[in-house]
């Protein structure tokens, strides 16, 4: 992806390579915009446009980084680390195939595939990722697939005397916000960790950022 640079002017230019001129020197093409994510943004959108133009079709891997790309300066950041955690290191076996060649045969077994090395909440994250990105590119398209069933955890809720004692344990270090923002106030992990200081004021903490896995779907 095309990293944008500031100008003296304060907006942000990136530039695409579009190939080599008669001569055999490259060609860039120069987009500007007034932030940096655009500036980016666009220029990807530029690149896999002319990849479309010259390809006529476009692989899983060039949809995916597309609509990683539509969707940074939308959704959260922790959802878009996410997104491009996931882009890395789970569709190795869909990043080579055509959008349009994808059948539900194919993504089945791809999940088949996964569902014996991932916990079944991860494989429906993968899942939820696959149906947004198709659903861009091919909206008639209509994913029906047999996903892992979800594990059933017996939920234990600690007494005030096993809250006691790991607060104790935990107390003075790094740990002991995030404990007491759970069992205090009820926050999830998501919500905890996404909070930053504008979120808070001397009466009100004000969730902004959290995103479930539920939305993607």
């Amino acid at each position: 992806m095309a990293k944008a640079k500031k100008l003296p002017s304060g907006n942000w230019r990136a530039l695409v390579y579009v190939g080599k001129d008669d001569n055999g020197k490259r060609k860039y093409k120069s987009v500007t915009a007034a932030t940096k994510k655009e500036a980016e943004f666009l220029a990807a959108e530029y690149a896999l446009e002319g990849k479309r133009h010259k390809n006529g079709k476009l692989t899983f891997e060039e949809a995916l980084a597309n609509y990683i790309a539509s969707k940074e300066n939308v959704l959260s950041p922790s959802t878009v680390y996410t997104y491009k955690k996931m882009q890395k290191k789970n569709f190795y076996n869909l990043n080579d195939l055509l959008v349009d060649d994808l059948t539900q045969e194919k993504i089945q077994t791809f999940i088949n595939t996964i569902s014996t090395k991932l916990s079944p909440k991860t494989v429906r994250n993968i899942h939820g990722l696959i149906s947004v990105v198709l659903r861009t590119n091919r909206p008639r398209f209509k994913l029906v697939t047999t996903l892992p069933q979800k594990n059933k955890k017996e939920m234990y809720i600690p007494t005030m005397d096993d809250i006691k004692k790991i607060h104790g344990q935990i107390r003075g270090s790094e740990m002991e916000l995030p404990f007491l923002l759970a069992s205090q106030l009820g926050l999830r992990a998501s919500e905890i960790s996404g909070l930053v200081k504008s979120n808070v004021d001397s009466d009100n903490l004000i969730i902004k950022v959290c995103q479930s896995y539920r939305d993607w779907e």
